[in-house]
C-alpha cells in the first residue's frame, strides 16, 4: 500500500469514527479544545494568529476567534486560491466573511491580506494527526503549501478519538509544532 492509500484508509476509518459521536460529545470535546488552545503560551502571547473558520464537520473555532479578537488580537483567516494555495486575510469580526469555495467562509476581498512573517501562531485543521506533529489532511494540499516555508507556531487541533499512532507522511507534508486535543497538549 503506497502513501496515498494509507492516507485515504485513515481517512475512511476517521469518517466511520465520525458516525458515533453524539452530539454532547461533540460540544464537550469542541469546549476543551478551544479552552486548551487558549491557555497555550504561543497563543497567549502572539500578537497576530491564523486560525481557520470551521466547516461543520470540524471543531469549532468560532469562539477562538471570537477570544482572539476579544483579547485585541489580530486574527487572520485563510483564503482558497487557485492552484490549491491559501493566502491569509485579517478580519475584525465575523461580519468579515463570507461563504466561498468548497462553501468555506472566507475573508471578503475589502479585508488585507496577512504576510506570514506576521503570523505568530497557526491553528491548523486535520482529519487526524499522530504525537509527533504529523497531520493528516483532506487531501488538497492547501495547508502544506502555505506553511512549507513558515516561522511561526503551528499548532494542530484533533480529537483525541480522532488521533492514529502514525501519520504516514511524504516530502511536502508539514509536521506541527503543537498539537491540542481535548485532554492534552503535546509539543514537539
Amino acid at each position: 500500500m503506497n502513501i496515498s492509500q494509507e492516507k485515504n484508509k485513515i481517512r475512511q476509518i476517521i469518517k466511520e469514527r465520525k458516525k458515533y459521536m453524539t452530539s454532547d460529545e461533540i460540544r464537550k470535546s469542541d469546549y476543551n479544545i478551544q479552552q486548551n488552545i487558549l491557555n497555550t503560551e504561543e497563543i497567549k502571547n502572539a500578537n497576530t494568529v491564523f486560525c481557520f473558520v470551521s466547516m461543520k464537520d470540524e471543531i469549532e473555532t468560532r469562539p477562538v476567534i471570537e477570544a482572539l479578537l476579544k483579547a485585541g488580537k489580530r486574527v487572520g483567516v485563510p483564503k482558497c486560491i487557485k492552484g490549491n494555495n491559501i493566502r491569509v486575510y485579517e478580519i475584525k469580526s465575523f461580519s468579515d466573511l463570507k461563504k466561498g469555495f468548497f462553501g468555506i467562509e472566507e475573508p471578503l476581498e475589502t479585508c488585507i491580506e496577512i504576510s506570514p512573517e506576521q503570523i505568530d501562531a497557526a491553528i491548523i485543521p486535520c482529519t487526524s494527526c499522530d504525537k509527533n506533529g504529523n497531520r493528516l489532511g483532506k487531501g488538497g494540499g492547501y495547508y502544506d503549501r502555505y506553511l512549507s516555508d513558515t516561522k511561526f507556531h503551528k499548532i494542530v487541533i484533533c480529537r483525541s478519538n480522532l488521533m492514529f499512532d502514525e501519520i504516514a507522511v511524504d516530502e511536502f507534508d508539514v509536521a506541527m509544532d503543537l498539537i491540542v486535543n481535548e485532554e492534552e497538549i503535546i509539543r514537539r
